[in-house]
């Protein structure tokens, strides 16, 4: 008791990051231990989209600015300089170029990637959608409503967005269309959400995909 370690010791040889991350860890533990909390794990789950210039247009319009942004470049002193310094050869960014690169968009994470069952499930249990074959159903983000995104290819069709809605807000402005293997969930006549939705967010807070949530998540 009363020991935190990390690094090689504990995983055996691996990366530097490895390495951080269980620093990381630790520190977190330390700290929990110190004010006399329970200690708990960093999110296991992180879903990612990919980068975002491998998706279609249409999977872009949840994202309010997508834009390509380069790498800052590194200050090198010349060639000349080093032969007669021991000083660093490449020099740290300024205040802001770290911000800079900070804000650059590497990749398009999930709304959910830390809390989606359909993710923690299927780890759980094994399933993995390679192993799935024929059609695979393709939609576009649904951005119409000011607040809320629609994003039917998350969407399992479990219902309980629009039994929440009908049971617990009074509304049932949620529905599904078609039947079978087409079923996909809707808003009546396909139009946008109306505005007798009162967005209280019980239909997103209840979601367990991230399949509705708040666009200024995205």
């Amino acid at each position: 008791d009363k020991i935190f370690s990390a690094g090689d010791c504990v995983t055996g040889p691996a990366t530097v990051v490895e390495a951080v991350a269980a620093a990381r860890r630790a520190a977190l533990g330390i700290v929990a231990y110190l004010k006399g909390e329970k200690y708990k794990e960093p999110y296991t789950i992180n879903v990612s989209r990919g980068h975002w210039q491998a998706l279609r247009q249409d999977d872009l319009a949840f994202l309010r600015d997508v834009r390509q942004s380069n790498r800052q470049p590194l200050h090198l002193i010349s060639l000349e300089e080093r032969k007669t310094t021991f000083k660093e050869v490449s020099q740290t960014f300024t205040i802001d170029e770290v911000a800079a690169e900070g804000e650059r968009c590497l990749e398009c994470s999930c709304t959910a990637k830390h809390d989606c069952k359909l993710k923690e499930y299927s780890e759980m249990y094994g399933a993995h959608p390679e192993s799935i074959g024929g059609e695979k159903l393709r939609y576009n983000f649904d951005t119409r409503h000011p607040s809320i995104i629609l994003d039917r290819n998350k969407c399992i069709k479990c219902g309980i967005c629009i039994k929440v809605c009908k049971e617990v807000v009074n509304l049932s402005l949620l529905g599904f269309k078609q039947r079978g293997f087409h079923t996909y969930l809707d808003t009546a006549y396909g139009e946008p959400l109306p505005t007798t939705c009162a967005e209280c967010g019980k239909c997103i807070d209840a979601c367990p995909v991230g399949a509705l949530d708040w666009k200024e998540k995205a």
